[in-house]
């Protein structure tokens, strides 16, 4: 009997869970005041939706704003002088946080900013077409927009660019 198809197998079977997750999360983009808040919400109605990570990018720069409700640091220990995995039952649990309204640069509760990983305010460059990814375990939502700010640069809240 041949064993060597398991390992393929078993490659074949994680591309297929990778490809399972659902794609009903709508996300739109609401501009003004020099802000850009995302609206996150279940396709077929305005709840909110429950959500671990949400990613900002930019075809030029890549990941410019990502905050998630788990540290991928905490998935790894020390082992031997080499970081390794944990356990499966030793894994913290990723926990979902319901959200409907982020602010592009505002941290929401229950979430921690993971790129830029200074903490600083993300810059979002004028003229830019980002791209924003949220997941919530098997389900996510994707849209593109450009970044074009209602100028008003004494906003507090305006991640612009100066």
């Amino acid at each position: 009997m041949r064993l060597d198809f398991l390992p393929r197998s078993l490659c074949l079977a994680a591309l297929l869970l990778l490809g399972c997750q659902i794609e009903d999360i709508v996300v739109e983009v609401m501009e003004g005041n020099g802000t850009v808040e995302l609206m996150i919400h279940e396709k077929d109605s305005q709840d909110p939706v429950d959500v671990i990570l949400v990613q900002v990018t930019d075809s030029y720069s890549g990941t410019v704003w990502q905050i998630a409700t788990f540290d991928r640091s905490e998935n790894y220990e020390v082992r031997e002088g080499k970081q390794v995995l944990r356990t499966t039952a030793d894994l913290p649990g990723v926990k979902s946080v319901p959200i409907y309204r982020v602010m592009l640069g505002k941290l929401p509760e229950g979430f921690r900013q993971v790129i830029p990983s200074d903490q600083q305010i993300p810059r979002f460059e004028e003229g830019h077409e980002y791209e924003v990814f949220v997941t919530g375990g098997a389900h996510r939502g994707r849209t593109k927009f450009l970044y074009r700010p209602t100028v008003d640069t004494n906003n507090p809240d305006f991640p612009h660019a100066n």
